[in-house]
């Protein structure tokens, strides 16, 4: 049988998808059987949880219907109904991002070494592959600024509105950086180059200013309208 041949996995964003989407109880049962490395038992997660197995049947049931529970038959050791082991599907939020964060860095480290120009070059390529997500740029500079706010945010940045100039432009704070590591380094300057070289080629005509650390726990980020500019 070929790749062609066969089904493919299931995307690792549709199980992430479908977790977020969860009620606060079937998250909490998650997260116990997350907390099993080997898997367990329905008797181990009633214990862990301090409910009535019955109730985790229930909850297990919902979540493996939805696709973020799988099992495996229990090695048997006595006569009898076999046992089921169940796991969690759904992968540690923490820990894909900072495998796959590594793996930009060493990417971006490899391609572009030192080069600023070349790393937004890559981020422009970056852009080109998820061209079906945006679109053409809109007309209206306000509009705009909304959706650039809206991939930073979806990209980690946590921006924050700090000043708005009508439509001539907008400045923001990034308020998280996924880049940032858990000691407080920051990245290097092509990571930044990269993320620009993204934005800019969602933007059409107008400009995005990277400013690193230019405030206290932010680093900056300013969308100029350049058809206003040059209309003045």
């Amino acid at each position: 049988m070929t790749i062609d041949d066969a089904a493919a996995p299931l995307p690792t964003a549709e199980l992430m998808r479908r977790a977020a989407e969860l009620s606060p109880k079937q998250r909490e049962v998650l997260d116990a059987l997350d907390s099993f490395p080997e898997g367990a038992l329905l008797s181990e997660l009633s214990k862990e949880l301090g409910i009535h197995v019955n109730t985790v049947r229930g909850h297990i049931d919902e979540l493996a219907e939805r696709g973020l529970v799988g099992w495996r038959v229990a090695s048997r050791t006595t006569r009898g109904r076999p046992s089921h082991v169940y796991h969690a599907r759904t992968p540690q939020h923490h820990a894909v991002m900072h495998e796959y964060v590594a793996l930009v860095e060493s990417l971006i480290e490899s391609l572009a070494g030192f080069d600023l120009d070349a790393a937004r070059d890559f981020g422009r390529a970056w852009a080109r592959r998820n061209a079906d997500r945006f679109g053409e740029p809109p007309e209206d500079f306000e509009e705009l600024a909304a959706a650039v706010l809206r991939s930073l945010r979806e990209m980690g940045f946590d921006p924050l509105v700090r000043e708005a100039d009508g439509d001539a432009s907008v400045e923001v704070g990034l308020q998280a950086c996924p880049f940032v590591a858990a000691d407080g380094t920051p990245p290097a300057a092509t990571i930044c180059a990269l993320h620009q070289g993204f934005i800019d080629a969602t933007i059409g005509p107008h400009h995005l200013d990277f400013m690193p650390f230019d405030a206290p726990g932010q680093c900056g980020a300013r969308l100029v309208n350049r058809s206003a500019s040059r209309s003045d």
